[in-house]
């Protein structure tokens, strides 16, 4: 699992930046946890087609 708190810039190019770096780090994502911000769902789409990206108000962690 890695838990990281969003730049102060939240918009789609951030968000792109910022789901790049990690897949480049860490590889394709089986799961995405954000909040609600629309800004994340076309990178995490780009980015991670396969993954299950579950937004949550507060993105509080499930299991």
């Amino acid at each position: 699992m890695l838990d990281i708190l969003a730049q102060p810039c939240r918009n789609a190019k951030a968000a792109k930046r910022f789901f790049g770096v990690l897949v480049t780090q860490f590889g394709e994502f089986k799961v995405v946890v954000t909040d609600k911000l629309r800004s994340y769902i076309k990178p995490v789409r780009a980015l991670a087609p396969d993954a299950d990206h579950r937004a949550h108000k507060g993105a509080e962690q499930q299991d």
